[in-house]
């Protein structure tokens, strides 16, 4: 029953009842300090007598992982879960649609079970996460509570967001079930009948024991195990049972996909790093790492063969300073390439994740599980022709038709990106709305306009506001602004990187963060009948450079020009030839690394996308004219040349058959272009309606008063770090804006000098159109308005990339708006 109270049959006390606060980011570990773990999400604490606040160790505490994260809207179903920070308890099953919305919480037992067992527990007293309340169906009606599948007491569990793949939580690895204890012949019995009932768990739940506790030398006591055994063959029945009575059964996923960090090195060692290969010991574990340094690019990987776990030295036969030897049976390892040379074709080194830190510090990191989207696989099936299209609608944006359920990716199909700055290159089909509300669910990559869309949302919003949309659960959150630009959309749901989400029996995906902007970016998997298909969007390094491959269709940006430098700087080298010259080399590089990428992956087709806009608004001629972009059929070319992969083009409303192009790429059928005479490139723009919204922030009451300055740079949140910055105000043309405001702010100690101070500091100078300028401080949005949008121009002396600061301003700005109602009646 939900509410009512159980407890396991284990030593120790009830954990006391209160509030859950939110837990931090995951903190890094150094050079110098073991690492730390910290519980995933997902997991439910079995736990001795203990609710989940108790104090055990680690070997007390037995986990069972369950897997979450079912689709009640693509059921047909109400979403019962409203929050944007939700995670699936259940989807239906024949069952009528539930009267009413619940908060999502995650299953714990946590509460007293078989209490005849144990009496010596102590009173009840409240526990440190909080019983979930009573929601009301409606005015007047008595509370209701989610729907139990087994008795349960349902707790909330702090949601981490991981600051970057380092601060990722980590879990214990589940072991598999030792040999029995030789207690007593009734203990062995009892061994074989959980190790039995496990399997079940195992096959038909998904939930997984950690065999490691149930089996501890603290399990002495045949009616504790008896009592284990009961507790599983409970799980086991109440779903069973629920099930029969018509509750939604929860569909369970894998563990959420963490990271642990394994080694630290200061920006002192990493600049002593030598090329070549180098050994590296993490004092305070003792565990050793080995480095591969070409040029700038980097490899790593724990340094313990993967024969039998032998330690690697230097190959003194190596004449490349390549390969490393096994001290155990000599075996040999490339590193620059991770795979063993001898013996030949045996294995590829397991590769650590390798990323620089804020502080330039060097970090290697190992993702658990490695590959997320290898658990539970699945073969696959043949597909029958039309089953599965892809409709390529504009810039990221795809209609992916898969079985009788339609999903679209990042949805940009009206009005701007980054303010005024980004504009659609080409024209979406005709019945692009009417596509947007047939689908079943959304899902948005990041936070970045021309993927995150509210123009186009606006318009969705006013037809189908409760559609599901799909975001991963990045450290600033992907709609953050949802509430402050006034769309109503109600059925936004955060998820988990690395986990399943089912969507059917046929259809489910798997979210990804990206190793090199984990606070923000995402890429996807998508999987129906066993094909995978992989879109990796704007991610730099996705996963950490780990991919699956050999996927169906692949799918990822190209163009390049997606920033502001070097267009928008001026003075010292920053000529226009210096400019030309890095544009050109930068997309070259960009054009090599997809074609290597593609290259490793080996997809069956690829398709090069989300890199069409223009500069389109008269006042970028020059931004148009200087930020050349990548051709994708030069791409193209480039992939034939190094590999077999079917390349694809799309053009606005063309649509692939992915049954058709497996079973024959040749098929004239395979694609299906638009009809003759479709208007593939837009040759006008509506500014007006957008351009009037800048507008309006100008003359705006706030910026009568200068204190606004010291107001919002207060509120901004970012000091005690030796720059300063001249902001002036501008018009189109970038000419100061007559009556607009021309400041210094002193970050080091967050003043507003009329001066630069005399002592050494670095100085940028920094020219906003006064509309962008001031409708961003109004609407506390991020800096990549501005940057990424081109509606600035920059000088900086010295020449130093000052990333501490940019990346507060465009990506860890307060959630919240500046409180300038406040402000003005302070002032009025």
């Amino acid at each position: 029953m939900p509410g009512a109270k159980f407890r396991l049959p284990l030593e120790g006390k009830e954990a006391p009842q209160g509030s859950c606060p939110e837990s931090p980011g995951g903190e890094r570990v150094g050079a110098g300090s073991a690492p730390r773990a910290r519980k995933a999400p997902g997991t439910v604490r079995l736990s001795g007598g203990c609710g989940a606040g108790s104090q055990m160790s680690s070997s007390r505490q037995e986990s069972v992982t369950r897997r979450g994260g079912a689709f009640p809207e693509v059921t047909g179903r109400q979403a019962p879960f409203p929050s944007t920070r939700s995670c699936r308890l259940g989807r239906a099953k024949k069952v009528p649609p539930v009267p009413t919305r619940f908060p999502a919480r995650h299953l714990s037992l946590g509460e007293p079970i078989f209490s005849s067992l144990d009496s010596g527990a102590s009173p009840s007293r409240p526990s440190e996460c909080s019983q979930t309340p009573a929601v009301p169906a409606s005015p007047g009606a008595p509370p209701l509570r989610p729907p139990a599948r087994l008795p349960h007491t349902l707790r909330q569990v702090p949601q981490v967001r991981p600051r970057s793949l380092a601060g990722c939580r980590r879990v214990r690895a589940l072991g598999a079930p030792p040999a029995a204890p030789a207690h007593s012949r009734l203990t062995a019995k009892i061994h074989f009948f959980i190790c039995l009932c496990s399997q079940l768990l195992r096959k038909y739940l998904h939930v997984y024991f950690d065999f490691e506790l149930a089996f501890s030398s603290e399990f002495v006591n045949c009616s504790q195990r008896l009592a284990l055994l009961g507790c599983m063959l409970a799980v086991v029945g109440a779903d069973r049972l629920y099930l029969a009575q018509g509750v939604p059964q929860v569909e369970y996923l894998s563990i959420e996909q963490t990271t642990e960090l394994l080694l630290c090195l200061s920006p002192t060692e990493v600049a002593n790093l030598k090329e070549g290969i180098n050994f590296v010991r993490n004092k305070s574990t003792g565990k050793d790492y080995i480095l591969y340094k070409n040029k700038s690019h980097l490899r790593a990987c724990k340094n313990m063969c993967k024969h039998q776990g032998g330690l690697f030295i230097k190959d003194i036969e190596d004449l490349d300073g390549r390969s490393v030897k096994c001290t155990k049976h000599n075996w040999k390892l490339d590193v620059s390439s991770m795979k063993y040379i001898n013996p030949p074709g045996s294995f590829c080194q397991d590769e650590l994740v390798v990323e620089k830190s804020e502080e330039n510090e060097l970090l290697l990191l190992e993702l658990n599980p490695p590959n997320p989207w290898d658990s539970e696989p699945r073969s696959p099936e043949d597909l029958a022709f039309g089953e599965v299209q892809i409709t390529y609608l504009t810039h990221a944006c795809m209609d992916l038709k898969l079985g009788d359920k339609r999903m679209v990716f990042d949805p940009w199909l009206t009005g701007p990106a980054f303010a005024r700055g980004w504009w659609l290159l080409h024209e979406p089909p005709s019945d692009w709305l009417e596509r947007l509300c047939q689908a079943d669910l959304i899902y948005i990559s990041h936070m970045h306009s021309d993927h995150l869309s509210y123009p186009t949302l606006k318009k969705l919003a006013g037809r189908r506001p409760d559609i599901p949309i799909y975001v991963g659960k990045t450290e600033r959150p992907v709609f953050w602004n949802l509430n402050q630009s006034g769309i109503q959309l109600t059925n936004i749901n955060v998820v988990p990187f690395g986990i399943w989400q089912q969507v059917d029996k046929n259809l489910r995906f798997m979210i990804l963060m990206d190793g090199v902007h984990p606070e923000m970016d995402t890429c996807i998997i998508v999987e129906y009948k066993g094909h995978k298909i992989l879109n990796t969007v704007d991610c730099t390094r996705p996963n950490g450079g780990r991919l699956p491959v050999k996927v169906d269709l692949m799918m990822s940006d190209f163009a390049g020009g997606a920033s502001g430098f070097p267009m928008t700087f001026s003075g010292g080298k920053f000529t226009e030839e210096w400019k030309a010259q890095f544009i050109k080399t930068e997309r070259k590089k960009l054009l090599n690394y997809k074609a290597r990428l593609v290259k490793d992956l080996q997809p069956r087709i690829y398709c090069p996308f989300a890199g069409y806009f223009v500069e389109a608004h008269p006042s970028d001629k020059y931004i148009k004219e200087t930020n050349i972009k990548n051709d994708p059929d030069e791409l193209n070319n480039l992939i034939k040349k190094n590999s077999d992969v079917l390349t694809w083009t799309p053009r606005p409303g063309a649509t692939l058959d992915l049954g058709r192009m497996l079973k024959d790429p040749t098929d004239s059928k395979g694609i299906i272009e638009p009809p003759e005479g479709t208007k593939i490139y837009k040759d006008s723009w509506d500014f007006g309606p957008y351009l009037k919204i800048l507008n309006a922030a100008v003359g705006d009451e706030i910026f009568r008063h200068s204190s606004w300055i010291k107001e919002y740079f207060t509120w901004a949140g970012f000091k005690d770090y030796n720059l300063v910055v001249r902001m002036i105000e501008t018009d189109e043309d970038f000419s100061p804006f007559p009556g607009g405001y021309d400041y210094l702010v002193d970050f080091l100690d967050l003043s507003f000098p009329k001066e630069r101070p005399s002592r050494e500091h670095p100085y940028e100078e920094i020219r906003s159109r006064v509309d962008v300028i001031r409708h961003v401080v109004k609407n506390g949005l991020l800096w990549d308005e501005l940057y990424i949008g081109f509606q600035t121009r920059l000088q900086r002396d010295p020449d130093i990339y000052h990333h501490l600061f940019w990346n507060h301003f465009q990506i860890k700005l307060p959630l919240t708006p500046p409180d300038w109602t406040s402000f003005l009646m302070y002032h009025g």
